[in-house]
Order: structure tokens, then C-alpha cells, then sequence
């Protein structure tokens, strides 16, 4: 699960990454551009479908109280509660809790 500190890191080196590969020389063909920015990304993101890699950043976890009786258990991560505040997100994973 990728914690909101994660994201806001992988979003900072993100934008670095837009200033160093602007300061690539011209001389550069566009494919090889674009296949340097493509690796550059992919050592910020990690190993794996750069893709999902990168939707698993923007797109945040959701999760259901599974719990019958007052209290709260988060259907992704299984993290019990013997109590529910309200919770609009899951204290242990950090996944939004959809109505559905």
C-alpha cells in the first residue's frame, strides 16, 4: 500500500526529472528523448508495469467496513476496530471507505 508520503515523494522526484530532461541537448532525436524520459521515470517509480506503477499513484485505494456490529473492518487490509469514529479512511492503510 502506498502511503500519502510516498506519493508526495515519487511526485517531487517526478517533477525534478521534467528539469533535468529539458536539459537534454537538441541534438537529440524525439525517440531518443522520449526513451530517456520513459527510463528516467521508471528509476523514480520502480520496477515493474510503469503503468499500474504509475495508476497505484494517482488512483487511491478504496476499501469497506466489513464489520456487522458497531465497529470497523477494513475489507483491504483486514485491520479491526472495536469501535467506528466515522472513519472516511481506513487508520491503518490509508484506503478511502466507500459507501456501496
Amino acid at each position: 500500500m502506498i502511503s500519502d508520503e510516498e506519493r508526495r515523494g515519487v511526485a517531487a522526484r517526478l517533477r525534478d526529472l521534467d528539469e533535468y530532461i529539458d536539459g537534454v541537448p537538441p541534438m537529440c532525436s524525439p525517440q531518443v528523448h522520449n526513451a530517456m524520459a520513459l527510463s528516467a521515470i521508471r528509476d523514480v517509480v520502480g520496477k515493474g508495469d510503469i503503468f499500474h506503477l504509475l495508476a497505484d499513484l494517482i488512483d487511491r485505494p478504496v476499501t469497506h467496513n466489513l464489520s456487522e456490529k458497531p465497529g470497523f473492518f477494513c475489507e483491504l487490509c483486514g485491520a479491526v476496530f472495536p469501535y467506528d469514529l466515522g472513519f472516511t479512511h481506513c487508520p491503518e492503510c490509508g484506503a478511502e471507505l466507500v459507501d456501496e
